[in-house]
Formats: structure tokens, C-alpha cells, sequence
């Protein structure tokens, strides 16, 4: 962020050495870190938006979370049950199987098309 003219592109890989860098970042699918630059660079993009507009006030200066436990699942790393009922997570950091609360209906969700089962 502090380099002008870097972009999604070098974001990604950077990613790659900070997983070799760091065990946690390790564990991780390809496709989460992906997620976690998403949400990294849409912020930064934002700021500079703002900056650009001359957005009188606050520009929304891009906070970065200190301790962030949640990763965002997009299409692998996990696999959902035949009855909808139980998800199990496919990744290094060993969650394992948990249990689906809620009445949501998974019903429109198609088990064929996750990357595990193709």
C-alpha cells in the first residue's frame, strides 16, 4: 500500500511468500488467501477512490484486522453432507466435520458441482 502502482496481481504473489513465511497463512487453501486479497485490496482501492474524489471528511483509511480468526470458504476447502446436514471442512488446519444449526434450505445448493466430488 505505501508503493504506488501496486495492484491485485503483485497482492497475490505476495501471498505466496508470506504463506511460506507464515504457518497459519500456511494451512490455508489457495483459493481463501485469494479471498482474504479481495477484501485487502478493495479496501485499498476504496481509500484511493475516495482520495481521488476529494471526498470532503473522512476517506476511510483501510484498518486492517489484527485478530482475525474467520476465513471465507468460497468453493473448496470444505464438503457438505448428502443430507445437508453436516459440513466438513478440507483443509490443513484439521476442523473436521461440524454440525449444520438453522433452518436454512441447502436444498438449492448443488453437491455435484463442489470441486471435491468432481
Amino acid at each position: 500500500m505505501d508503493n504506488q502502482g501496486v495492484g491485485q496481481k503483485e497482492l497475490y504473489r505476495l501471498s505466496k511468500a508470506i504463506r511460506q513465511e507464515f504457518s497459519f497463512a500456511n494451512a490455508l487453501n489457495s483459493s481463501d488467501c485469494q479471498a482474504a486479497i479481495e477484501r485487502a485490496y478493495s479496501s485499498i482501492s476504496r481509500f484511493y477512490d475516495n482520495c481521488k474524489k476529494g471526498i470532503l471528511g473522512k476517506k476511510g483509511y483501510p484498518k486492517f484486522q489484527k485478530n482475525n480468526r474467520s476465513v471465507e470458504y468460497k468453493t473448496s476447502g470444505w464438503k457438505l453432507s448428502e443430507t445437508r446436514k453436516q459440513i466438513t471442512f478440507t483443509d490443513k488446519k484439521g476442523i473436521g466435520k461440524l454440525k449444520l444449526k438453522g433452518t436454512w434450505d441447502l436444498n438449492f445448493y448443488p453437491i455435484e458441482s463442489t470441486p471435491q466430488n468432481k
